[in-house]
């Protein structure tokens, strides 16, 4: 049974995952990085491209909280509106309710009961016109139906830059 949270409209389906502190802190530290890089360079990316700031509709989907959190924050930031997911299941059935409402969806590769790697492959199948990044530490495979590949270890404004110029070219 799906739950809403106040939390900027994600949904959970109330399974939480508990991962071991090294791992947790693993991934703080990831998004962390990622933030003091964008700051050094002083957000220059928001006056780059300017065209993403059209309101582009945002699927995010990602099993661990806090990166929901920091992410779903800062494309927001950036000017997109962001649905965040815990379940890559629910995702889906997103997709399924209303095909090609999202313009990208945003994926983890590895989360509990679907990768995103299958979602990007069933996203595709439902929304062909649908862009999927795959938003991971494991950067070895594409996949054909998956757009592009961001490493998480890069930081956000990777993310956000590659977000931006597929928007560009679509």
């Amino acid at each position: 049974m799906c739950s809403e949270t106040s939390h900027m409209g994600r949904e959970s389906n109330g399974a939480g995952v508990a991962y071991p502190a090294a791992a947790r802190n693993q991934r703080a530290e990831e998004l962390i990085t990622g933030i003091s890089a964008t700051r050094r360079r002083g957000d220059a990316t928001s006056r780059e491209h300017p065209q993403r700031r059209d309101n582009a509709q945002v699927l995010l989907v990602d099993d661990e909280d806090l990166a929901l959190r920091v992410l779903g924050h800062r494309l927001e930031r950036e000017g997109f509106n962001v649905t965040p997911v815990d379940d890559p299941i629910m995702a889906l059935r997103k997709i399924h309710a209303r095909p090609g409402r999202y313009r990208v969806v945003v994926t983890d590769l590895t989360m509990p009961k679907m990768s995103g790697i299958e979602l990007a492959r069933s996203v595709r199948a439902v929304s062909p016109a649908t862009l999927v990044i795959l938003h991971s530490s494991d950067t070895t495979s594409h996949p054909p139906y998956v757009d592009l590949v961001v490493p998480k270890f890069r930081g956000i404004s990777q993310l956000i830059d590659g977000l931006a110029k597929l928007l560009e070219r679509d």
